[in-house]
């Protein structure tokens, strides 16, 4: 088997994974709009079975981040989430690792604790124009800025310790190993980690082409949409 065929079947591993673990931990928790919008994404990571463009394998990049690879490849998982970390795992060097941003004011604070890995997108191994899939990872003690993407989004927590947070005072939503969270279209969020690193499975449905975009107050609706300058693929 040649490395384009290895890279597939490791990203439709993920897929399938990442699918099974959604739909069988959609609880009573969500809103009724997120349980739908999870069963989208989840028929939406099922699709990529059939649905394979074209192969890009990545090159190596300078992400700082990836500096606590170690601690996410020697955490360990329960019995339930054990299938899709070792399917995130076996990805992780077919996922096209970037920091993403450019340096700025913005970005500055949290980018060397930043690594966003796609796999499946219009910038990941596997193209696609209808999804995003990949993991991520942000390091320890960090805080990953409000902001809001037009895509819907989700991300699965394999390791770590994790805050959402919200906007309008929302009171932050803690997630662990095995949780995951759902963000609608434009709903602003933030991240933030405690002492250890925090990976994920990430992923995108819907208008994912659209640029993400902040505010300096994401509750001021009358202050300009802002949008972070993005590191070219």
């Amino acid at each position: 088997m040649n490395i384009k065929h290895t890279a597939i079947g490791a990203l439709q591993r993920l897929a399938r994974r990442t699918s099974e673990h959604l739909i069988l931990n959609i609880g009573d928790d969500l809103s009724e709009d997120k349980k739908e919008l999870t069963r989208i994404m989840s028929s939406a990571l099922d699709s990529l079975d059939t649905a394979a463009g074209p192969v890009e394998l990545p090159d190596l990049a300078e992400v700082r981040a990836l500096r606590h690879a170690p601690k996410v490849f020697g955490a360990s998982a329960p019995t339930s989430l054990a299938p899709l970390q070792q399917a995130a795992l076996s990805a992780f060097g077919y996922v096209r690792w970037a920091e993403f941003y450019v340096e700025n004011n913005w970005s500055r604070p949290f980018l060397s604790e930043f690594a966003n890995g796609e796999g499946v997108g219009p910038n990941g191994v596997l193209k696609s124009q209808d999804l995003i899939l990949g993991l991520f990872l942000l390091g320890p003690n960090s805080y990953y800025p409000p902001h809001a993407h037009p895509a819907e989004e989700f991300y699965v927590v394999l390791s770590g310790d994790v805050l959402f947070h919200g906007s309008n005072g929302a009171s932050p939503i803690r997630k662990i190993q095995g949780d995951f969270m759902i963000f609608r279209s434009n709903e602003a969020h933030a991240i933030q980690t405690f002492d250890t690193p925090v990976f994920a499975v990430h992923g995108q449905v819907g208008a994912i082409n659209e640029p993400s975009w902040y505010r300096d107050d994401m509750n001021d609706f009358s202050e300009p949409k802002k949008y972070p300058e993005l590191k070219k693929a």
